[in-house]
């Protein structure tokens, strides 16, 4: 495998200046230099040593999407159509940012911070993770941080830290305003688990303001036997 002093012997520069292309600091190095070592560097078939990466302290790049998943044992999670496309716009992004995405499902906040620690990760990704789990990532967790759909309290978030979340809300109310404007008066809500936290805790609410504004009653018999029965399963 070529070297990186055998690439400086054939532009005639230094070693230096051609690690600075490798690790993309286009501002240590002039652009006619930059053009003319990325331009050996691909007719070489030049490859990263990750390893020797992690070692000189040059970053590896590596930004970790942890799915927080607790059913994990019972199904994969890339078959679960919402996470498949959020996985795959992700990988796309990362990759043109020349980063590498490092996917792995997790049951605890511990099992996820010892992953970034072996792998000096320079980022990372929580796909759904509980309120809790959230303040403990964001407690512990020194590297940066983006939250999906996941809610945390307001006093816990820092500058350091993001979610990007839906309307959940709105969402369970507007769904619930549209089956009730179809005549529908019997409307179950269904979710994951039978304690509503995060994600559904909003959806639920937006449920019952809708069920409220119509004059129908959650409690009455006829209409819902028990939440804890019809807390089973995903429904919106």
């Amino acid at each position: 495998m070529v070297t990186i002093k055998e690439i400086a012997d054939k532009v005639n520069l230094s070693p230096t200046t051609v690690s600075n292309v490798i690790h993309g600091r286009k501002g240590k190095v002039s652009p006619d230099n930059y053009k003319k070592i990325s331009r050996a560097l691909e007719e070489s078939k030049y490859v990263s040593n990750m390893g020797g990466r992690l070692l000189g302290r040059h970053g590896s790049k590596i930004i970790a999407v942890i799915l927080n998943y607790e059913r994990r044992s019972e199904m994969n999670v890339v078959s679960d159509p919402f996470y498949n496309q959020i996985v795959g716009f992700l990988e796309e992004e990362i990759r043109k940012k020349s980063y590498f995405m490092m996917l792995y499902t997790s049951g605890s906040v511990t099992e996820s911070l010892r992953l970034a620690t072996a792998w000096d990760i320079e980022g990372l990704i929580v796909l759904g993770s509980h309120p809790d789990d959230a303040k403990n990532f964001i407690k512990q967790q020194k590297r940066p941080v983006a939250f999906i759909d996941t809610y945390v309290d307001k006093e816990s978030m820092t500058d350091d830290f993001i979610n990007v979340g839906l309307q959940d809300f709105k969402g369970g109310y507007q769904i619930t305003n549209y089956l009730i404007g179809l005549g529908h008066r019997r409307i179950g809500f269904f979710a994951d688990g039978n304690q509503l936290l995060g994600v559904d805790q909003q959806r639920f609410a937006g449920f019952k303001k809708a069920l409220s504004e119509a004059d129908i009653n959650l409690e009455n018999p006829g209409f819902l036997v028990s939440i804890i029965e019809l807390i089973s399963v995903t429904f919106f």
